[in-house]
């Protein structure tokens, strides 16, 4: 059974408690957030829902809810996580997720919180739930939002060129990380992912392409991926195009590059009432580890953008009425985002920085033009006497100023009304 157990010193960095939280912004300092230990009805073992599983098998699933639990309920209370900052939990099935549910509803605010403030990877026919509690890298953030705009300026060169596909285009807009689900006839979907960017077409629930970027040590992240939206959301999820750049770490990525490969998942409708997957690209490399571009193009018909029940309404205008992103360009995007990576990991910065002004203060201004705030920014000389004692003129100084209505004051955040 896992130790659910903290410090006192952590308690006093939970957060008060937390169950206005996502509705009001504000947390209630009455009440304290007990830490998580088992309750009566979570030590009912799962295999009581399940007679066929053997008890082996409901203690393991049972001991990975209560580690999820434990992790959600240390970011709840802005504690530290866990080692990795996307932990894998393995639970047995879509029961013990709803066990997982029911778990965090225990506590007010909890369950509310995992459901609109962690991103998460579950999949009900593995039984694989991923807590994301990282912020992505330079790197990943950068590339998805290049190849957006490398495939949303596509997307509007073919609409200016064929005015009959103008109408379909103006319903393709973005998703971005938004969440997708698969739900279930209880709280708990039965699949859900938050995808890296999403083609969605207006009024349709779910996107007809996506895009995945896998920048991670484990190969199968992306395979795994694309096997749920096909298998959990058949038909509705059409298209998938991955990303494979190649993990380094911090001590080679600073003087190497990123080889990178580009994979494709298409659908589409079978006579018989099937759906058939086809994998058009299979881990392309279109940037090698010494940073070359290989030849090729990455060619994605404007179809695939539309949901399968509106792609019989457009016309076939060819194949200049495909998206095509050359495997060039694709490196290229691959080292802008490498090369913010390394100024953004770097001890030092690579180039000169211009000359920055050094501020004395900083004043927030409302739209009336009275002031809300000033904010003196005060020199680690002026700051810290050389004892390590802030000198006794300053002590009142290092806090913000807030001059409201001509009287001065001190406060730590902007009144801006």
């Amino acid at each position: 059974m896992p130790d659910t157990s903290v410090s006192s010193d952590e308690l006093k960095h939970c957060r008060a408690a937390k169950s206005g939280r996502a509705k009001s912004g504000r947390t209630n300092s009455g009440r304290i957030l007990t830490p998580p230990r088992l309750s009566s009805s979570s030590q009912s073992s799962d295999a009581d829902a399940d007679d066929d599983d053997d008890a082996a098998a409901a203690a393991a699933s049972h001991e990975a809810i209560e580690q999820a639990y434990e992790a959600i309920w240390r970011s709840f209370c802005d504690l530290p996580v866990h080692e990795n900052p996307r932990p894998t939990f393995y639970l047995k099935s879509q029961h013990s997720y709803e066990r997982l549910y029911e778990r965090l509803d225990e506590q007010e605010g909890l369950l509310q919180y995992f459901e609109n403030s962690i991103r998460k990877s579950w999949d009900s026919n593995t039984g694989r739930l991923i807590l994301d509690f990282m912020a992505p890298s330079p790197l990943h953030g950068i590339l998805v939002g290049l190849i957006d705009d490398a495939i949303r300026v596509e997307l509007d060169r073919i609409s200016d060129t064929f005015p009959t596909l103008r109408p379909f285009r103006r319903k393709i807009i973005t998703g971005g990380e938004s969440r997708i689900r698969k739900p279930s006839r209880r709280r708990a979907p039965e699949f859900e992912t938050c995808p890296d960017q999403q083609w969605l077409y207006s009024g349709a629930r779910h996107p007809a392409f996506v895009l995945e970027v896998a920048y991670s040590q484990d190969g199968d992240d992306l395979d795994n991926k694309v096997t749920g939206f096909f298998k959990q959301l058949p038909g509705r999820v059409c298209n998938v195009l991955g990303i494979d750049v190649t993990y380094l770490q911090r001590g080679v990525r600073s003087r190497g590059s990123h080889s990178a490969s580009v994979s494709l998942w298409t659908s589409h409708d079978e006579e018989d009432g099937g759906l058939r997957v086809r994998l058009a690209l299979d881990k392309q490399v279109f940037r090698t580890d010494d940073g070359q571009a290989q030849p090729g193009d990455l060619i994605l018909p404007f179809s695939l953008f539309v949901p399968s029940d509106i792609r019989t309404q457009l016309p076939d205008l060819g194949p200049e009425a495909h998206v095509c992103i050359s495997f060039a360009c694709l490196s290229d995007l691959v080292s802008d985002a490498e090369q913010q990576q390394r100024v953004c990991e770097a001890t030092a910065s690579p180039s000169p920085e211009p000359q920055r002004q050094r501020y004395k203060r900083v004043a927030f201004e409302r739209a009336d033009g009275t002031v809300a705030m000033v904010e003196q920014m005060l020199s680690k000389r002026r700051r810290v006497e050389p004892g390590g004692q802030a000198s006794g003129e300053d002590l009142g100084r290092t806090r913000s100023q807030s001059r409201l209505d001509g009287q001065t004051r001190r406060s730590e955040r902007v009144r801006w009304s």
